[in-house]
């Protein structure tokens, strides 16, 4: 929604449920609870009106954090390596497995998947690649994930690395209008999201 040129800064907070108790003798005890969502926060460049205006106007319709919108993140939305095109699920995955095994790339291709790479699958979660993966001579290789599934994944859906877009919705309800007051100039909208599972 918010497009690409106007985004000046981001920040791509991953947040996880880890419990850490400290006892009388020093020992941590830490658990790790489940979920994890990502938390975007994006700085715009200072719009113009003719931008300003209608980019409130559609953040002000979602009714705070009632509605979601779909976002891509310039540079990180796409994968390292220019040739990455998407992939199929080789086999079923289980909801909560980490490992992925993939097919339909280009074969025989060092780092093909980069660690740090960002991918979807047929549903709105998005996971981050911690290994970076080479393809076979089928065009096969197994990726691994930050965190689990959240879903099962069936044979052949595709597996998005080009234009990853973040399912999220705004922090708060109030949306801000901000201007100088001496000037009537715009200024640049700093808008924090969470991902929407």
């Amino acid at each position: 929604m918010i497009a690409p040129e106007f985004i000046a800064e981001v920040d791509i907070t991953s947040e996880t449920n880890t419990q850490l108790t400290e006892a009388k003798n020093m020992k941590q005890i830490v658990r790790r609870g489940l979920g994890h969502r990502w938390v975007l926060r994006i700085k715009t460049r200072v719009l113009y009106e003719h931008e300003h205006r209608p980019l409130y106007a559609q953040l002000t319709a979602l009714l705070g954090r009632y509605g979601s919108f779909s976002q891509v993140i310039p540079r990180y939305s796409y994968p390292q390596n220019e040739s990455l095109t998407d992939a199929k699920v080789r086999a079923s995955v289980a909801s909560g497995s980490t490992s992925i095994p993939l097919e339909g790339l280009p074969a025989n291709v060092s780092n093909i998947i980069t660690a740090g790479d960002f991918v979807t699958f047929d549903h709105s979660k998005v996971y981050l690649v911690v290994e970076s993966a080479n393809s076979n001579g089928q065009g096969e290789t197994t990726i691994r994930l930050h965190t689990g599934l959240y879903e099962t994944l069936r044979p052949t859906e595709t597996a998005v690395f080009q234009g990853v877009a973040f399912q999220v919705c705004l922090e708060k309800d109030p949306i801000t209008l901000k201007r100088k007051a001496k000037t009537g100039e715009l200024l640049a909208m700093d808008l924090k999201l969470l991902e929407r599972l």
